[in-house]
């Protein structure tokens, strides 16, 4: 029933493992700074993780209340 949202806005990645999170700092030069991309991937897996709880049965929701990440 959600496969297609997933596939159509190209984030499969984010449900079958395949898409592993970005690393939160990078190294440019001698500095460690902040990682846009990694702070993309993880607006984008809590979007998902919302949107999943919220359209489960109370249920299976309240089994997945302390997952992270949708991986």
């Amino acid at each position: 029933m959600v496969l297609p949202l997933f596939e159509g806005n190209l984030l499969v990645s984010h449900i079958d493992g395949t898409g592993a999170a970005p690393p939160c700092f990078i190294t440019e030069g001698t500095m460690s700074i902040s990682n846009p991309t990694c702070e993309e991937w993880f607006a984008i897996d809590r979007l998902l993780v919302g949107w999943l709880r919220n359209t489960m049965t109370l249920e299976i929701s309240a089994q997945l209340l302390h997952s992270k990440t949708t991986l």
